[in-house]
């Protein structure tokens, strides 16, 4: 048996006396909190008081106006993500929008005069505004008051400009993410109104968001999320959480974004980051903003602290549901599933659910179809193995000397992890697996372990034969 010793009593005490000290190395017993922390990387106004590059933890919605600038795209996402999620634990690196930038545009061409009353609907993403037309009204009135009503609301992520009867609406935020912005109109009444509807287009030169990631190498996000949907943002974000992930680094977390385009677009995204750490969520055609949709996907899978829980059924609040016509059928499902994409369906109470969340990753380096990091559950599972094993060592052995004896009680502490994480469910057959599990000396100061992690699957599919009897 190591003789037994003390971190701050010295061995070579004279004075008489009773000396003691705590030692804490043996307390804990469980396993680690999954505490769920979340990164947003977004731009910021040029005129908001956050410093461009300067990660800040942000607590709701209304810090995020003041510090990012009313109808920002972070300000827009942090909302989204709070909405979804309020006890989410949220970061927030604001970008300054890229030095050769371009502001996307669009317009409310109006013709009148109205010869009757009526109400007219302006739809400026998914956020509905109502402007009351009189009888007589021009053009130029009805214009104006289009555009006071887009100023009155500062959320939104455009300004507006009246000019006789024509509308003009900026990106308050310039590249192409202004173009994802969708205008609409409705109108009841106002005969002799017309309105002619530009869509948002030539936004063009994003900011670089590898320089956002750079600043945040030294902490653990357990969620990414990128408001970009370009596949050079993404794989720049695919680097970060590979990086942040190996062994040096050693905290892993997995990258979210989301994709409203077409079904074909998002495929290719996908198959091209071919990413085990990335999940892209689906919908087609809705009016919300691609980020936003990103944000509460994020928010929401942070919502789960079970890291082997499937998603499945799970609500995507706040965000709007597609028209019949664009609503994804169920080939369209089984082709996202087998091609990296996380779809969103409209469930049985009208919201959006996500159907099964997984990864980019669909191939190995050979190019041969891999179905091992099929599920986010599986990464997110083995990940709270690695921090739970990290952990105990680390809280057992921290300033131990390493005998030849020290490898069964490191062996018995891992096997100890693995038993309570089976006991949660999070990894099966261990004590199957248990011949696995090894710890072995490497040089004088360095033990090696293989650990046996066979993680617990979700229950996706349930298949089901009907035999009909008869007399």
């Amino acid at each position: 048996m190591p003789p037994i010793s003390f971190d701050s009593i010295p061995s070579g005490l004279r004075t008489p006396g009773q000396y003691f000290e705590y030692n804490n190395s043996l307390a804990a017993r469980g396993l680690t909190p999954n505490n769920q922390k979340m990164l947003i990387v977004a731009q910021k106004l040029d005129s908001a008081p956050a410093a461009a590059l300067a990660a800040v933890e942000v607590y709701g919605e209304a810090e995020a106006q003041s510090l990012f600038g009313s109808g920002s795209i972070a300000h827009i996402m942090v909302k989204a993500a709070f909405d979804a999620n309020p006890y989410l634990a949220l970061t927030v690196i604001p970008q300054a929008d890229a030095a050769d930038s371009v502001a996307a545009t669009g317009s409310f061409v109006i013709t009148g005069p109205a010869t009757s009353s009526g109400l007219l609907r302006v739809n400026v993403g998914a956020v509905l505004l109502e402007v009351p037309i009189a009888s007589a009204d021009t053009a130029t009135d009805i214009a104006a008051a289009i555009a006071a009503a887009i100023t009155a609301k500062p959320v939104l992520p455009v300004s507006a400009s009246a000019n006789a009867g024509t509308v003009t609406l900026t990106a308050k935020n310039k590249g192409t993410l202004g173009n994802a912005i969708k205008l609409a109109y409705s109108k009841t009444g106002a005969a002799g109104v017309n309105v002619t509807v530009t869509q948002m287009a030539s936004g063009a030169v994003d900011p670089d968001v590898s320089a956002a990631y750079a600043k945040v190498t030294a902490t653990q996000f357990d969620k990414i999320v990128c408001a970009l949907q370009t596949e050079t943002a993404l794989t720049a974000l695919r680097a970060h959480t590979t990086l942040m992930a190996d062994y040096r680094h050693g905290m892993p977390g997995m990258g979210a974004f989301g994709y409203i385009g077409l079904f074909a677009d998002a495929i290719a995204l996908s198959t091209a980051l071919n990413a085990w750490r990335l999940s892209g969520i689906y919908v087609r055609g809705i009016k919300s903003l691609p980020y936003q949709l990103a944000a509460v996907y994020a928010a929401v899978w942070c919502s789960e602290s079970d890291p082997a829980r499937p998603l499945n059924t799970l609500e995507l609040p706040g965000i709007d549901i597609p028209e019949i016509a664009d609503r994804l059928d169920g080939n369209e499902v089984e082709a996202a599933l087998n091609n990296g994409l996380t779809p969103a369906v409209v469930g049985p109470n009208g919201t959006l659910q996500i159907v099964r969340a997984i990864t980019t990753y669909t191939a190995n380096a050979t190019g041969t179809l891999d179905s091992s990091y099929l599920d986010v559950t599986t990464v997110t599972s083995l990940d709270y193995v690695r921090a739970a094993s990290k952990a105990r060592i680390a809280l057992r052995f921290p300033r131990s000397k390493f005998p030849a004896s020290l490898l069964k009680p490191i062996e018995l502490e891992l096997y100890d992890v693995l038993k309570r994480c089976e006991e949660l469910e999070i990894v099966e057959e261990v004590d199957a697996n248990r011949s696995a599990l090894k710890v072995e000396r490497n040089s004088a100061g360095r033990a090696d372990a293989a650990i046996p992690a066979q993680t617990v699957p979700g229950l996706h599919v349930f298949a089901g034969r009907i035999d009909l009897l008869m007399l």
